[in-house]
């Protein structure tokens, strides 16, 4: 395994490590070129790669670092994508450094893996490579702002995207899923961040193996020893897999062994109870005094039932509860946490986020609704945003059932759920219903097109939400259905090299494939347990 920096250890600055790397590299590589076999050559290869690496990317940092402050938030909040990108850069080499260090004295022990150094260096050398085409990258962005300094780039010809795909250098993306995967993260994050990884593409071997769940699983554990192998699997998957992919292994969250764990890990609730909201004509009063009608959602999907989940931590006047005593009851609270949860408004529920949603309840000691809202690419734009609002003025009309007087009323929301409470936000004022007294906003998407920004180049080395994933998750979310579909014409790649794994020839059947559907609940449930 590659080794970490600890948590706590400083990024080292060019002055530095930079020249390190190069005295390093050129040490081993006088080293080794001294050595005729097939390994020594390689090692060779691979150090040479780093030495011209370095002298490439130090020029292109300064180029990019003369400018960075151009582009920070305030004089008083210094930082932006640019100077990010700079403090990965440092992070590569410095890792880099390490690597070339340990090799030098290892090399001559009886017991040096050469094998193994050989895969580290070579896994160095294409990210050292990548982080000079990445500035390349930030460069062209900056020429393109210049007049304004613009963080984000739109409306422009030719299409970033469209230059990048046409470049000699493309970023090699096999080395930042496999043996420098999630090198930006500290520890911590970095450890359940690659186990995320490789039960993505253990879920894969799953999902494009047509149901079948003992084989692909006991092929699946490579993915937990060789780096290499997981991420070209990773690396496919970004590229060629589906939406319904990512929202069927996003949905190993709401098997029933996983829902079960708030009931058993986390502290309980008086009240956790899920509403089924009938969408009936409903009339609220404005905050200019006159009566409005409030739109049944119809998008997409015609009539349907809005589940609501209502929690807290204490049983109050109003609540509609299955108890006749009223004894133990709290007077309404004064206050209201709307909640819409996030999933890349294609998959998870509030079921899936009780995790932080009790605590909430139990911590702030006031009733909290979050909304189930329809999910895509079975419902898309604006089919989510319709309910959510219908569900806010219901809340409004009917907060004596939710135990609250609803004086003070917050929306909360993560990613895409922040996303639409922004556009909630919106349509109140539209409208003229009563808007919040305050939103709590995390990681909230706010563009949703593709418009280039160096924050949005780290969906290229993004463990969580790649860049491929991304792009899939805004068509399915604003797409017509045409263009969504065409986003899935790719996954016979995936499908096909499981059929090569197995020996098999042409592609294996895709009838009652799970891509065409969720995966049923006893494959999930068996999955999600082993």
């Amino acid at each position: 395994m590659t080794k970490k920096i600890e948590d706590d250890t400083p990024v080292v600055t060019p002055s530095n490590n930079y020249d390190a790397v190069r005295n390093a590299a050129s040490d081993n590589l006088v080293f080794f070129k001294n050595n005729n076999s097939d390994t020594g050559q390689k090692m060779s290869e691979y150090l040479g790669t780093i030495l011209d690496s370095v002298e490439s990317l130090v020029p292109l940092m300064k180029s990019v670092e003369e400018k960075s402050h151009l582009y920070d938030f305030s004089e008083d909040v210094k930082g932006n994508g640019y100077t990010s990108w700079l403090k990965n850069a440092d992070i590569v080499v410095n890792r880099t450094l390490r690597i070339l260090e340990e090799v030098t004295s290892k090399r001559n022990t009886y017991f040096f893996r050469k094998y193994h150094y050989l895969k580290e260096v070579k896994a160095y050398s294409e990210a050292m490579g990548s982080m000079c085409v990445i500035m390349n990258y930030l460069l062209l962005m900056m020429s393109w702002s210049e007049s304004n300094h613009d963080l984000l780039i739109n409306d422009h010809e030719p299409n970033f995207f469209d230059v990048i795909s046409k470049e000699d250098k493309l970023v090699n993306l096999y080395c930042f899923y496999g043996r420098l995967s999630c090198f930006q993260f500290c520890d911590s994050m970095a450890t359940v961040l690659n186990a995320l990884n490789i039960l993505m593409a253990t879920f894969s071997e799953v999902y494009y193996n047509d149901g079948y769940i003992i084989d692909p699983l006991l092929r699946g554990s490579k993915y937990w020893v060789d780096p290499e192998v997981r991420a070209k699997r990773i690396v496919n998957i970004v590229k060629y897999a589906s939406v319904d992919f990512c929202k069927n292994y996003w949905f190993l969250g709401e098997v029933e062994i996983m829902q079960r764990i708030p009931s058993i890990m986390l502290p309980s609730l008086q009240v956790n109870k899920l509403i089924m909201l009938d969408p009936v004509p409903l009339v609220v009063e404005n905050v200019y005094g006159k009566n409005i009608d409030i739109p049944i959602p119809t998008a997409h999907i015609g009539h349907a039932s809005i589940p609501l989940r209502l929690l807290s931590s204490s049983l109050r006047l109003g609540m509609e509860t299955e108890s006749s005593s009223k004894s133990g009851f709290k007077y309404p609270s004064d206050s209201l946490l709307f909640h819409c949860h996030g999933g890349g408004f294609v998959s998870q529920s509030s079921r899936s986020h009780e995790n932080y949603l009790r605590q909430w309840a139990i911590d702030l000691d006031i009733p909290v609704l979050s909304v189930d809202y329809s999910l895509a690419p079975e419902a898309p734009y604006p089919r989510a945003l319709e309910e959510i609002f219908y569900a806010y003025c219901w809340a409004l009309s009917n907060s004596s059932l939710l135990g609250t007087t609803a004086e003070k009323i917050v929306f909360a929301g993560d990613s895409a759920g922040a996303n639409l409470n922004i556009a909630l936000t919106m349509m109140c004022l539209e409208y003229g219903v009563r808007k919040p007294q305050g939103l709590f906003l995390a990681y909230v998407p706010i563009i949703m097109s593709l418009d280039p920004s160096p924050s949005r180049l780290f969906s290229l080395v993004d463990p969580l939400l790649p860049m491929g994933f991304l792009n899939g998750l805004v068509k399915a979310y604003t797409a017509t259905s045409d263009v969504y579909d065409k986003t899935k014409i790719y996954e016979r790649k995936l499908r096909r090299n499981v059929a090569k794994s197995k020996g098999l020839k042409g592609e294996p059947s895709t009838e009652n494939s799970p891509t065409n559907g969720e995966l049923d609940s006893k494959t999930r449930k068996f999955f999600i347990m082993f």
